[in-house]
């Protein structure tokens, strides 16, 4: 980010006011730089000030411990960590980091992988069916077969493997 005097000037605003009141030392890291002015020179002015590199939030959600027991057994029951950001009035990040001081295992993030009859698949693919329609007959996305084949030591076919319609 490029520091000019406007931007310094807020900073400098913003660590004065009363809500740099309740920032404690650690929680802005202090460098010495000098601040360029609109013009990209180095001001004379700002010269024997600091610049305030990172402004961290004013205040931190506190939780009460029926709070935090109300988002890990949420959480363990299958409640995601926005829907609990959302209901306690934080971000998912702030649950996140709660349930990793709590030591609760996090959920892999992402859409949940479809769950496939493996015996089925490779029966079917036996047949002489191919990936895509194994896949339409389950109602599963392409992938999922490929994966249950190859997961289960399956040679993929190519188009010319099969006999002519």
């Amino acid at each position: 980010m490029e520091i000019t005097s406007k931007n310094y000037q807020r900073i400098l605003e913003f660590k004065l006011s009363n809500h740099a009141g309740r920032l404690s030392p650690s929680d802005t890291d202090i460098i010495s730089q000098s601040p360029k002015n609109d013009k990209g020179e180095n001001s004379d002015y700002y010269t024997d000030k600091k610049k305030v590199d990172r402004l961290q939030q004013p205040y931190q959600r506190a939780f009460t411990p029926e709070e935090i027991q109300k988002i890990v057994t949420a959480y363990q029951s299958g409640k995601a960590s926005y829907e609990l950001g959302a209901e306690f009035n934080c971000s998912k990040t702030t649950i996140v980091k709660l349930l990793k001081q709590q030591e609760v295992p996090l959920r892999k993030s992402g859409r949940a992988r479809a769950k496939v009859d493996d015996d089925k698949v490779i029966r079917m693919y036996k047949e002489m069916h191919t990936i895509k329609e194994i896949a339409k007959f389950l109602q599963v996305d392409v992938q999922a077969i490929s994966r249950c084949l190859k997961e289960n030591g399956i040679k993929l076919r190519s188009r010319w493997d099969y006999p002519e319609k």
